[in-house]
């Protein structure tokens, strides 16, 4: 039924070609004026977590509660004495300027809350100093920094980026004291950064993918055609389905990240493949002597369920990374499955318009008739027959020579190549649970970013990177409740060796009046001491915030932490409710994410494949030995990052569910020309025949599938650069497997089979011979 579809698809084409060539040009234009409103943005927090998550869903409770805010700025400025006067009233112009721009809420500084504490800036100096160091010291974290704290209150992130840059112009352009350094950092200007890196980023990958296109084509796919210009038209396809994607983000609503910008340099490469099968399926008709309308019928049907089937399988792949219900990798999927379905359509349709409209070789024809009506068929000119021939044997005859090696090795140890199948798949399954998780999101953006360089020695100084933050309701905030909540800080500082020091409203005013105040009117007399925005920061209506600084810098650390803090707040008593939030905690919970994901992605890759394969052999065996080949490559690649100490991201644990989409191909190609070779060989010659004829395909489609993910490893991002680089050795690893473990399988399910036949047969001989003797022996 498919076939028959693709059949009156082929001869309308043949028929219309024009038609076709003109109703996609004009879907290209609309796709390319549609491109031209493409914006880049930086990934949101959000975008890695799936709709409700409860521990994120704290996090922006807190950040509500408490008024703060994850992308807020930060200004430190570096001087000699960051409380002299001059350098106290140029924060005080500061603050006024960068208030003035649409986007900004409050500002603080040293010299803001002094102000807002006295009025003004005291002319006393002993008395400016005395302010600032019971007011302001959380500001003043050395003698020669202070820090101004700018709160952003736009949502938009292309706002936030604008506002970022504006923030940097103004810091510029306000005049500063001789000696003072004044420079920002924070989320908005990281993200401001990142997006400019991105757009840098995109061109580059895509750049260096279709250059990586082009060199393939040419060693692989030149020697082909019959023309050589020829030779690139699978990479025009593949841009096209590019420019495609590219019109439909718009209207989806979908802006270029860091993450799904690197869906354009692998579309380019794995959209290769279709165009490339249908196009040499076209050049060998034609050099068989048939017409090119008769060959454009006879490409796109008889290469139909073949190239088909390698699109399910590769979108199953892609398809499963919208299961886990996190938005990044669920646009990144689908951006990739529409991508390659476009391509598919592009291919079958296009393509073959193109090929009939510049296929001109007049030199001789002669009728042959295609579904009852006449074409023409045109006789291929003789000299350039014998040259495309002469190239073909030239240009394949390194990689002829190296698949007959492989075969030979493949047919002669079947049972070690097995054995090392199996190893790799048990170490893999033990090395996917050593390998480290990478859930600090900054360290998966270009180190040396400016606003992120700043941003480290923020920290460095600061010394709070990783702040648990513990948020306690209480019936009502008064001075016994303060006195327990200080109590339980001390407590969880005594017994957990990771928590070094804490933060909250007690250890504030244990340090301006030396001690808790006994009874609440005392109390009601510090807190109206203090600015109401500092107060903020750890009170909020019924609820306070404990802040205990840690040394918890892995994922295993944090994990082990917070299970530690609940059970010491539990163990101590508190009265009422609490929740644990916070930059570690959120990023303890991502990687809990990333481990599910991962395994909810991968299974349910091999389940749908399975169930797909299941469909189309109706044969078990057939269905599980692509497979069998796709886990050795999952294990081989979980060795790989294991001793090389890769990282896991957001990204790179899609690799199993991807890996089984587009690796499987190979597999399935090699095991299908074995079963027809089957049918006329032995096992072993239809092993040898299998790789040696097969080989050529596979090769070339490795390559394509390589170039695409190997653009990815020239990313600044050091995530996507490493996720390139293990998809890159996946591929390679996809490729051995398919042309070693497969057929060494196939063999050795053959001897099997064979052995037991044979012992049945062995059987069934003495059965009826039994009978035989005994009747004898009784004459």
């Amino acid at each position: 039924m498919f076939e028959d579809l693709l059949v009156k698809i082929s001869r309308f084409i043949a028929k219309k070609p024009g038609i076709v060539v003109s109703a996609i040009a004009i879907i290209l234009i609309l796709s390319a004026i549609s491109a031209s409103n493409v914006r880049f943005t930086s990934t949101e927090y959000k975008e890695y977590f799936p709709p409700g998550d409860k521990f994120f869903a704290q996090s922006q409770l807190y950040e509500k509660d408490f008024g703060v805010r994850a992308d807020s700025a930060f200004i430190y400025i570096k001087t000699e004495d960051v409380t002299d006067r001059e350098v106290l009233e140029y924060m005080l112009d500061l603050e006024n300027n960068l208030k003035k721009l649409d986007g900004i809420g409050s500002t603080a500084s040293p010299a803001s809350i002094v102000v807002d504490v006295y009025g003004s800036l005291p002319q006393d100096e002993a008395l400016l100093k005395r302010l600032l160091d019971i007011y302001a010291k959380d500001l003043l974290p050395k003698p020669t920094m202070a820090l101004i704290t700018v709160e952003i209150t736009t949502t938009s992130s292309e706002k936030t980026n604008r506002l970022a840059e504006e923030i940097e112009k103004v810091i510029q352009f306000t005049p500063k004291p001789i000696g003072v350094i004044a420079q920002a950092t924070g989320t908005p200007l990281l993200g401001y950064q990142i997006v400019e890196t991105t757009k840098k980023n995109t061109s580059r990958m895509t750049g260096i993918s279709i250059v990586l296109m082009v060199v393939i084509l040419v060693l692989t796919f030149s020697g082909v055609v019959r023309k050589k210009y020829m030779a690139f038209m699978p990479l025009i396809i593949s841009v096209f389905s590019v420019m495609i994607i590219l019109g439909l983000l718009p209207i989806f609503g979908i802006k270029l990240t860091m993450d799904i910008s690197a869906t354009l340099p692998i579309l380019i490469g794995l959209s290769i493949e279709y165009a490339a099968q249908v196009q040499n399926r076209f050049e060998e008709e034609r050099r068989e002597g048939k017409g090119k309308d008769e060959g454009v019928v006879l490409s796109v049907s008889k290469t139909g369920l073949a190239v088909v089937l390698a699109m399910l399988t590769t979108i199953i792949g892609f398809m499963s990374m919208t299961i886990p219900g996190m938005p990044m990798l669920t646009k990144f999927g689908l951006i990739m499955s529409l991508g390659l379905i476009f391509a598919y359509i592009l291919a079958i349709t296009f393509l073959p318009s193109v090929l009939i409209i510049l296929d001109r070789n007049r030199r001789a024809e002669r009728k042959d008739v295609v579904g009852g009506g006449k074409i023409d068929v045109k006789i291929r000119d003789k000299k350039s027959d014998k040259r495309n021939v002469k190239n073909e044997e030239k240009g394949l005859g390194i990689l002829e020579r190296g698949l007959m090696v492989v075969s030979g090795v493949t047919v002669s140890n079947p049972r070690k190549i097995i054995t090392l199948a199996v190893i790799l798949i048990i170490f893999g399954a033990y090395a996917n649970t050593q390998i480290k998780l990478e859930t600090d999101t900054k360290k998966w953006f270009p180190q040396d970013l400016p606003a992120l360089v700043r941003f480290k020695e923020l920290e460095r100084v600061m010394g709070g990177q990783y702040i648990f933050t513990l948020v306690l309701t209480s019936d009502e905030i008064n001075s016994e409740t303060l006195k327990k909540s200080d109590e339980l800080a001390r407590y969880i500082v005594k017994k957990e060796g990771m928590v070094y020091d804490y933060a909250s409203l007690s250890s504030v005013l244990k340090e301006f009046a030396g001690e808790l105040p006994e009874d609440d009117s005392k109390l009601s007399v510090l807190m109206d001491m203090f600015p109401e925005s500092q107060l903020k920061r750890y009170i909020s209506g019924k609820m306070m915030t404990l802040q205990l600084y840690t040394d918890a810098n892995t994922h295993e650390k944090r994990l082990d932490l917070m299970d530690n803090l609940k059970r010491d707040i539990q163990y101590f008593g508190w009265d009422g409710k609490y929740y644990i939030t916070g930059s570690p905690v959120i990023m303890a919970h991502l990687g809990e994410i990333m481990y599910g994901s991962q395994f909810t992605m991968t299974v349910s890759a091999y389940i749908l494949i399975i169930v797909l394969l299941l469909g189309v052999y109706r044969s078990l065996k057939r269905a599980i030995i692509p497979l069998l080949a796709i886990s050795t490559v999952i294990g081989a690649t979980n060795t790989f990052m294991f001793f090389l100490g890769i990282k896991q991201t957001m990204i790179s644990i899609t690799l199993n569910a991807i890996i089984l989409g587009l690796g499987i191909d190979f597999s399935i190609m090699v095991s299908e020309r074995y079963y027809e070779e089957r049918e006329r060989l032995p096992p072993v010659g239809a092993v040898k025949r299998a790789i040696e004829k097969t080989g050529k395909a596979v090769v070339t489609s490795a390559f394509t599938m390589a170039g695409g993910f190997g653009a990815v490893v020239f990313s600044d991002f050091p995530a996507l650069s490493d996720f390139g680089l293990i998809a890159l050795v996946a591929i390679v690893f996809a490729l051995i497997s398919a042309l070693t473990v497969v057929p060494a399988f196939l063999m050795l399910t053959e001897k099997v089979n064979f052995n037991l036949n044979f012992k049945n047969a062995k059987t069934s001989i003495g059965q009826s011979l039994t009978p035989k003797t005994s009747v004898s022996h009784q004459r």
